[in-house]
Parts: structure tokens; sequence; C-alpha cells
């Protein structure tokens, strides 16, 4: 199912470049900010403060080809960082854009892709992880021994007027990537268990990383944090 609610869309550099109020605050922790916070995180990853360009297209980050119709985002020399801009209606809470490029606060980040499940482990060079926006897509957490967590970003649009064959469809590619992995998927959040939009975040203490999802209701301006086990 293709995300109805596109946080971010290109506006135009004007747009883009207005730091919302909270800048600092979100830049000195940005786990902690998102923990306390209503934000939303923007579709895609941006290019580099500077660059002649705006918006970057997720399908340019570093993509190669996975499993089945899949795509696997792996780390890449790029540095990858997260900075907080001002909202654009109509959501009313700032938005977190990841850049492609120095500034900000390191991130792991993993984009979507239309009728494809992306999907990349979890950075130990990082502290904090990202992907979404989410409305209508599933997220899956998998583990491996000795290895940092993979986190599959599931997207669909065929059966998507039927959830649970929409959702069986996309349960059934995020297994054969793990299995081809050797990873073990052990939580799955699916379509109609959050609210819209939403995106999924997670934060490292050590070697040992904590998921959460991350809801914001546009009509009344809450937010909610929901705790994903990676057990």
């Amino acid at each position: 199912m293709s995300a109805s609610l596109v946080i971010g869309a290109p506006t135009g550099v004007s747009a883009r470049n207005r730091p919302a109020g909270d800048t600092a605050l979100f830049e000195a922790n940005p786990a902690n900010y998102i923990a306390s916070h209503a934000c939303v995180l923007h579709s895609e990853l941006q290019e580099a403060e500077g660059a002649s360009g705006g918006d970057a297209v997720n399908a340019a980050y570093n993509a190669s080809s996975c499993g089945t119709s899949s795509r696997m985002f792996l780390p890449t020399a790029v540095r990858l960082t997260a900075k907080l801009f001002a909202s654009m209606p109509p959501i009313n809470a700032p938005i977190i854009k990841v850049m492609a490029g120095a500034g900000g606060k390191e991130v792991a980040f993993l984009p979507w892709q239309e009728d494809k499940c992306t999907a990349t482990t979890v950075s130990d060079s990082a502290d904090v992880f990202l992907t979404g926006p989410l409305s209508g897509c599933n997220v899956y957490l998998a583990t491996k021994a000795g290895r940092p967590p993979m986190v599959f970003h599931g997207n669909s649009n065929k059966n998507s007027s039927n959830v649970l064959e929409n959702n069986a469809a996309k349960d059934t590619e995020a297994a054969l990537i793990a299995s081809a992995q050797g990873y073990k998927i052990v939580n799955r959040l699916a379509r109609g268990e959050y609210m819209i939009p939403a995106f999924v975040w997670g934060y490292r203490a050590g070697p040992t990383w904590t998921m959460f999802v991350h809801s914001f209701d546009v009509v009344t301006s809450k937010f909610t944090n929901t705790s994903l086990k990676l057990v």
C-alpha cells in the first residue's frame, strides 16, 4: 500500500531550510526529543546542505537487489545526519529530515520504496535509527546472534483493499529476506496498528538497540511512543 500522506514532499529550497524552534534541543539529544515531543519524519533522504538539489530520491541511497523484489540498503561511506525543520501545513509538528552529508546528528536511516520491502542492518556507528513515514506500510524487526538488528520496511499495493491479504504479502516478502540473511523476524508493526502519520525510531546504548513507533494525531496534535520489542 502506498503512503497516502506524504510528509515533506518537495516544496522548494526556502521552505526546506527553515529550522524549527527546537533545533538546538533536537540536536543535543535526538532520542530524548523524539521521546518527549510530537514530530514527523520527512519522506525522502535530503541532499547535503549547499548541494545543488533539494529532495534526494530514496532510490539513490545505495540500493542493491535483495531477496525477491526487494531492496537492501547497506551502510555507506556517506554520513547520514538528521536535522529538525519547521512544520508545514497540514501537519502541526516539526519535521525530521535525514541529510546526506555533514551537519546535524548522525543517524541510521531506512527509506521506503513503492511495492518493495527495503531492509538494512542498523549501523553501530550511529546512536539513532529512523524509518518512515508510515501510512500503510509494515515494519519488521529481525535479530541474529552476534550481529546488529535488521529492520524491514514493507510496502505493497497488491490487494491493498484487503488488509489481511496485503499484510500476508508483506509478511512473506520480509520472511524471505530475513531467512536469506540468516536473521529471524521477532516483531511486526502492521498496517492498522498505528496512527497516521507515524515513523519507527530507535536509540543505541552500547550494543543494545531499543525501538519504538512514534505516532502523531493530526487532529489533536497528540503523540505516542510505543515500544517495539527486539526479542
